[in-house]
């Protein structure tokens, strides 16, 4: 029986870190993309289609530590099928586990996976609250309630090994990710935390959560925007919607949802939302929230 595979040995490097002083998100993604190869040449599979992936973020990895990481095919309580990503800060005392991926499989039959061991998912792999679920699509009355906070071009080397999926070459979750990181400045601007506020007080962001949810796939070359809004906060947190467009055929490419903190940059300790600064965030989150509902509502 096939059960967990080690998929990732390497280090995280220097150039990989941002001005938070850690690895930035895109590198745990680009692992995790890795992963995926290596499982599938390992286990003599080929992974069809992949509806999304959720990454916890458990610790943060800093410049020049060893990483390893093992992938497993899991089930999860509703009956689906997942990747499941286990990446290690390999010398740190107790080899603390630094973040999971969770790579949802919508169309795999059970009665295809008799050679594996198919345990249930980790409940740290799985989201901190909430089921693992993929959003539908946008309405237009929550994209109008959005900010745009990054655009770009889809680069030649965004995409992943044409034999890598049954459905052929998709875009790699390092170019997803690394345009949401890019946008990350402009979208905490949006809840009142841009980044000279952030500065003075010698602090940063971390992430602690992240779901992408796969849409159409764009062409190297596309012009792409994101546009975001707030869709939750608490004392030391705040989540944000990004809908990752294709301004050439006005697709929905995919939707990100990050769950962040505010990080004291030298007690690398979350830090809450001072109480002038909470007026805004909630107002901004509840006029994306009604946005939201009543464009569910139109389409009912």
């Amino acid at each position: 029986m096939i059960g967990p595979i080690d998929t990732i040995r390497d280090t995280a490097n220097a150039w990989e870190c941002d001005e938070n002083d850690h690895i930035n998100v895109q590198f745990y993604a680009a692992r995790f993309d890795i992963a995926v190869r290596s499982f599938l040449v390992q286990a003599g599979w080929q992974v069809p289609h992949r509806a999304g992936r959720l990454i916890r973020y458990h610790a943060e990895l800093r410049s020049g530590e060893p990483v390893h990481g093992t992938t497993a095919l899991v089930s999860l309580e509703d009956g689906r099928v997942a990747l499941e990503h286990r990446l290690f800060a390999s010398h740190r005392e107790g080899t603390p586990l630094a973040a999971t991926g969770l790579d949802l499989l919508p169309d795999v039959e059970r009665s295809d996976l008799s050679a594996f061991d198919l345990p249930t998912a980790a409940k740290d792999a799985l989201p901190k609250t909430g089921s693992f679920l993929m959003p539908s699509g946008v309405s237009e009355d929550a994209l109008e309630a959005c900010s745009v906070t990054y655009r770009g071009v889809v680069p030649d080397n965004a995409f992943l090994p044409a034999n890598e999926s049954a459905d052929g070459a998709r875009l790699g979750d390092r170019y997803l990710v690394g345009i949401v990181s890019d946008a990350a400045t402009h979208a905490w601007a949006l809840a009142g935390a841009d980044d000279a506020w952030l500065r003075a007080r010698h602090w940063g962001r971390a992430a602690v959560q992240l779901q992408l949810t796969y849409g159409a796939r764009p062409t190297a070359g596309d012009v792409v925007a994101i546009r975001t809004g707030l869709r939750a906060s608490s004392a030391k947190s705040v989540s944000y919607r990004h809908h990752i467009m294709n301004e050439m055929t006005d697709e929905l490419i995919a939707i990100a949802d990050i769950t962040s903190v505010m990080l004291n940059l030298e007690t690398r300790r979350a830090m809450a939302w001072p109480d002038e600064k909470r007026i805004g965030v909630e107002s901004a989150v509840e006029a994306f929230t009604k946005a939201m509902s009543s464009g569910e509502a139109a389409g009912a």
